[in-house]
């Protein structure tokens, strides 16, 4: 297997996995705080082990899934690309009208649509007013519910001791595919810093991820900037980014082991949102590597339905099916045992996950232009 085969089979298996992994970070359920600061670490109750679970997972492990897609995106952007031109980057504008622009547009109808209905159906057979459509929208600030709506992070402190604010539009999934139309604008300035200063360039979006040190501008989060333009700064110094974490994969293992635990301890606290940024640099490391170690010894081929149906998951699984699984959940599993509740967290998300792998499949067999409008594919 070719060093670039590695590559490829490593990336485009990760690639479900880690649309799970965002699948359970919003499939954490109630409560959506957990103080653990209030935990008697000496008399561990079931609901302590049940949050303590949830955070490992939804907070902590799943953490990495948006780095390595906003990874993967810089790094395929300049893959094998030796100039930038004007004409490249047209092209590269008009490649992401249709992969991004178009899908962002539509799964926001997709997910405004039902709301409209409901009002429109609540006037027709209630009497109630259509003014409830415009107060919507009124109370989402208007225009913003298409861009930034959702502001949070006022928790997270960076070393200066200021919040370290994220944005998200009212469905909140699209934020990724929002940063990723904002760098594509301006991937020019991108290429000319990387290519110009190099290292130096790096260096000084690492220190500035580690630190938490940056401006906020929704469109252009740190994170979306940091990985993105780590992974363009990999592509256009030819290097294989599957290769450089097999190498590494082991040091960044023990590193990320030595960091998880406190991490999940202290989650919500500042010492945890500081320490973050390196469990997730260490864990993507360690993730890729061990996974290009399993393909390499076992010349794993990815599964072809798995990995295309990947962005698909990602995009519809807060469209109302995560919010009527988890209900319906709760309702036939309740609490008062922890076995039940770890398996009805765990069953939240897959069952999610297999609905939506569900309609995928549906679309593909019987709607496949709808489908490869939604997900932009070629």
């Amino acid at each position: 297997m070719t060093n670039e085969n590695l590559q490829s089979r490593t990336i485009d298996i990760l690639r479900f996995p880690f649309a799970i992994a965002v699948v359970f970070i919003h499939g954490f359920g109630e409560p959506s705080i957990v103080e653990t600061a209030q935990i008697n670490w000496n008399e561990l109750t079931y609901i302590d082990c049940y949050n303590l679970f949830r955070i490992a997972i939804s907070h902590v492990i799943a953490s990495t899934a948006v780095p390595f897609f906003f990874l993967i995106a810089g790094y395929f952007f300049f893959y094998k690309q030796r100039s930038f031109t004007l004409k490249l980057y047209l092209q590269k504008l008009r490649d992401r009208k249709k992969r991004i622009f178009l899908p962002y547009i539509l799964w926001m109808g997709i997910y405004l649509a039902p709301i409209i209905l409901i009002k429109i159906l609540a006037y027709l057979v209630k009497g109630k007013p259509l003014s409830n459509i415009t107060q919507f929208f009124e109370s989402k600030g208007g225009w913003h519910i298409f861009w930034d709506s959702n502001v949070w992070g006022f928790d997270n402190l960076n070393w200066l001791n200021n919040p370290i604010l994220m944005s998200a539009p009212d469905s909140i999934p699209l934020w990724f595919l929002r940063d990723l139309m904002v760098l594509a604008i301006l991937s020019p300035f991108i290429y000319l810093f990387l290519s110009t200063t190099r290292k130096l360039c790096i260096l000084c979006l690492t220190l500035c991820y580690l630190s938490g040190i940056w401006f906020y501008f929704p469109g252009l989060t740190l994170i979306s900037c940091f990985y993105f333009s780590l992974g363009a700064y990999l592509s256009l110094q030819q290097q294989n980014l599957v290769l450089m974490a097999y190498r590494l994969y082991k040091p960044a293992v023990l590193i990320s082991l030595i960091l998880f635990f406190p991490i999940v301890a202290l989650d919500g606290q500042l010492w945890a949102y500081r320490a973050m940024p390196f469990f997730i640099i260490a864990s993507l490391i360690a993730i890729i590597g061990s996974t290009a170690s399993f393909v390499k010894q076992k010349n794993v081929v990815p599964s072809a339905f798995l990995k295309n149906s990947s962005f698909f998951v990602y995009l519809l699984h807060t469209n109302m099916i995560l919010w009527h699984v988890k209900a319906t959940l709760e309702v036939w599993i309740p609490d008062g045992n922890l076995a039940l509740m770890l398996l009805r967290y765990i069953l939240i998300s897959s069952v999610t996950v297999v609905c939506c792998l569900g309609i995928y499949a549906f679309l593909k067999r019987y709607f496949p232009n709808a489908l490869a409008i939604l997900t932009g594919e070629k």
